[in-house]
């Protein structure tokens, strides 16, 4: 059975995008309840979790309650945070760690903004009365979880060290993140925690299984080994492979932990930020829906190009402030074109 509810994101500024935690909590209860229409629930034997990875959000420990809007994936709100330590010469130091580039799009800066408007001197983190974390984070704490992170969601922060698959005290430290407001760190089988919150399912069914959205393409795609690589095209875009290198290869990818079962699988990746959210914004723009705009579209673009950098460029460049552009236009341009 499937079941789907849909979502939005508000950009209240340029660069931002945010997302209500509350709302993505209320869509995993839907979703299950409507899958669940006319099933017996005796028949659930499991329960998987595929979320978004580096988005970011801090909440109440102990009231659960959401201190800010989700900072999606896509908010470039912690360039300036990256721009400083790019400035100050920790950009190699920071990637041989974490195998990330210092960009935005990861959790490190958006944590560093949250705790700066919501914990200034962060005494609240140290006293371990806020936690901060990632939707699957989130999602598992909502369904009675404690603070836990699964080891490929944990590898999207920029804050954890690949070898040790524990968080980093110099990259803690650079980010101004203190250790007691994140989630423990635990592989991608658990254990979790029971899924009974999602109704009509019982207490005796488990979450077993917790990865992030392209790292569950890949592993369902089967591709186990070097060579093999898959391409998913969502909001954004993820060309991902796995890896036995120790080091990343390239400036233009990204290195990060696919999973961890009995022991972590490494992958190499490319992140391209937007596209399908370009269809979106397309369908927005121009008063329509994103249907519309495909059956519309025209078999040759005839010169039209539209680079969607709406919060900068992803793989290869890593270019946090590049813009979107729409070049080529011509009196004879019409919309099938562009």
């Amino acid at each position: 059975a499937t079941a789907s509810v849909p979502m939005s994101q508000s950009h209240p500024q340029p660069d931002w995008a945010e997302q209500d935690a509350m709302a993505i909590w209320e869509s995993v209860q839907a979703v299950v309840a409507g899958c669940m229409e006319g099933q017996d629930p005796r028949h659930v034997a499991a329960v998987g979790l595929s979320t978004q990875r580096e988005s970011t959000l801090l909440w109440e420990r102990e009231s659960g309650r959401p201190l800010a809007p989700v900072l999606g994936w896509q908010d470039g709100r912690g360039a300036a945070v990256c721009a400083g330590l790019r400035g100050a010469g920790y950009g190699d130091e920071v990637r041989s760690i974490s195998g990330l580039p210092l960009d935005p799009m990861w959790s490190s800066s958006k944590a560093a903004w949250l705790l700066d408007e919501y914990d200034a001197d962060r005494s609240r983190s140290r006293g371990g009365e806020l936690c901060l974390g990632t939707i699957d984070s989130w999602l598992l704490a909502c369904l009675g979880g404690g603070h836990i992170i699964e080891t490929g969601n944990a590898s999207r922060t920029q804050l954890l060290d690949l070898t040790s698959r524990r968080w980093d005290a110099s990259l803690l430290e650079l980010f101004k993140i203190p250790e007691a407001v994140l989630p423990a760190v635990v592989p991608s089988t658990g254990p979790f925690t029971s899924a009974g919150r999602l109704r009509p399912l019982g207490d005796d069914v488990a979450v077993t299984g917790v990865l992030g959205d392209s790292h569950a393409a890949l592993f369902a795609h089967g591709a186990w080994e070097p060579g093999q690589v898959k391409a998913t095209y969502g909001t954004g875009s993820s060309v991902m492979g796995i890896t036995k290198q120790i080091e990343v290869g390239s400036p233009s990818l990204c290195r990060c932990i696919a999973w961890e079962a009995d022991e972590p699988s490494f992958a190499l990746e490319g992140n391209i930020r937007s596209s399908g959210a370009t269809v979106a914004w397309l369908a927005t723009l121009l008063g329509t829906t994103p249907k519309d705009i495909a059956a519309q579209a025209a078999d040759d673009a005839q010169g039209v190009h539209l680079v969607p950098a709406f919060t900068g460029l992803g793989a290869p460049w890593w270019d946090d402030r590049a813009v979107g552009i729409v070049s080529g236009l011509r009196f004879g341009t019409g919309q099938a074109h562009l």
